[in-house]
């Protein structure tokens, strides 16, 4: 076990398990959670901490606010760690901006960042979806089939900007 590792021990009690007092933090749950995610093959202790924050935190959801059960159900659903980064932005600055002891200024900035790299993934989008399928024949043979899949996926690209924009 790596020096790293130990540092999880003094989540587990005399019997090797972890502490119940655990199950009362939701916020802790939900960190050691995402931290057992950080697993490399033979770090049991994190397996055993990640399977320990799940079952603690599905039984949690059901007797905290609607907030912390959405937040509890989506770190359950999207480890950070598995997860596309510019989407878990947005879920984490709308839980963040939930929290009474937010900082404005950091979630304007956040949210204002978020929104410069969007309009740049639009007009990247756009510029894409003016492409031609008619195109392909001045293509070499190698690239041919990467842009016959990217025109096919641009549809469900769409649609997915059209969401958002309705969600927004």
């Amino acid at each position: 076990m790596s020096n790293n590792i130990h540092v999880f021990e003094k989540f587990k009690d005399v019997d090797r398990k972890f502490k119940s007092s655990l199950i009362n933090d939701v916020q802790g749950m939900l960190n050691l959670g995402e931290a057992a995610h950080f697993a490399i093959h033979g770090e049991d202790i994190l397996d055993e901490a990640l399977a320990f924050t799940a079952t603690q935190l599905k039984s949690m959801a059901s007797r905290v606010s609607t907030h912390l059960a959405e937040e509890i159900n989506h770190t359950l659903k999207f480890s950070f760690r598995k997860s596309v980064p510019r989407l878990e932005a947005r879920f984490f600055m709308s839980t963040y901006a939930r929290d009474d002891s937010h900082n404005k200024t950091l979630l304007k900035f956040a949210k204002l960042d978020y929104n410069i790299l969007q309009l740049r993934h639009r007009k990247q989008l756009s510029d894409i979806l003016k492409w031609d399928i008619g195109a392909i024949d001045m293509l070499p043979d190698y690239m041919k089939f990467i842009y016959k899949t990217l025109l096919d996926f641009l549809p469900e690209m769409e649609e997915v900007r059209s969401k958002e924009e309705q969600t927004a």
